[in-house]
């Protein structure tokens, strides 16, 4: 079979061949890659066990707990507290990290979904158009052929057409597999998506109440403590911030105490 198709030239048919091994390897990759991702079960568990990890052991526990493994909700969990954290040092509102991270974790799972993805789209392209300039090299050693021989001669032209006529149909092949997967690809991303976006905001939720809500009034304790004087109406307004954000008692003091520790202030 190889040797039939070499018959075509291996100025064309090497990079045919090439294009197709490239083709079924994403292929066959992003079937397996797929597979893996976690169902409604499964993003279930995981999403508890992210929850409890950081409810219990802060954000620092949950990074190494994201990094035992490379699975979609592992790097794009990841990669939300990374997001967090600069939206917490640029001092955005809780509604505005909210908002930048849920559409970050729609972009970060759609990035890991679609690897390979644009590869498979340009093999699908370009596997016919070397294959159309197989057949056009062909036809012009057929015509040259004529032109030396004679059109009398079958065989000096055959040559030629073998060219055009394999390599023609191996672009074909080639690409109809591709396009096939790509469009197939497509929608599996988009379902998996659909799939774990309920989780992914869930997530987000807890990081923002465990993480974000309490950098947020941190920084609005620095504020009234930074002349080391609380007034009355200073004080008020910390428990309307808490009130505000929805913080729970033992996070508000735990926060206030460590600016005080920070500010070297031993009463309020």
């Amino acid at each position: 079979m190889i040797e039939f198709l070499m018959k075509a030239g291996p100025a064309f048919m090497i990079p045919l061949l090439l294009l197709s091994i490239t083709s079924w390897a994403f292929i066959f990759e992003r079937f397996y890659r797929y597979r893996k991702v976690p169902k409604d079960k499964g993003a279930q568990e995981f999403f508890d066990q992210a929850s409890q990890v950081l409810k219990e052991k802060g954000r620092e526990a949950l990074e190494e707990h994201l990094a035992l493994n490379k699975g979609i909700l592992n790097i794009v969990w990841g990669q939300l507290i990374t997001r967090l954290k600069l939206l917490i040092m640029e001092k955005r509102t809780v509604q505005q990290m909210r908002e930048e991270m849920q559409f970050d974790a729609e972009s970060y799972s759609r990035d890991y979904l679609e690897q390979y993805l644009s590869g498979l789209n340009t093999i699908s392209t370009l596997s016919p158009l070397v294959g159309l300039l197989g057949t056009i090299v062909g036809m012009i050693q057929a015509f040259e052929a004529i032109a030396r021989q004679g059109a009398g001669d079958p065989q000096a032209v055959a040559g030629g057409i073998n060219t055009a006529l394999i390599t023609t149909a191996a672009g074909l092949v080639i690409a109809i597999p591709s396009i096939l997967g790509y469009n197939y690809f497509r929608r599996r991303v988009e379902q998996i998506l659909k799939g774990l976006e309920p989780f992914t905001h869930l997530y987000i939720n807890d990081l923002i109440q465990e993480i974000g809500r309490p950098a947020v009034y941190r920084d609005f304790v620095e504020q009234v403590y930074h002349d080391n004087v609380v007034t009355q109406a200073e004080m008020d307004g910390l428990k309307l911030k808490q009130a505000e954000l929805r913080l729970p008692d033992k996070t508000a003091r735990k926060v206030e105490e460590s600016v005080k520790a920070a500010n070297g202030i031993k009463h309020a």
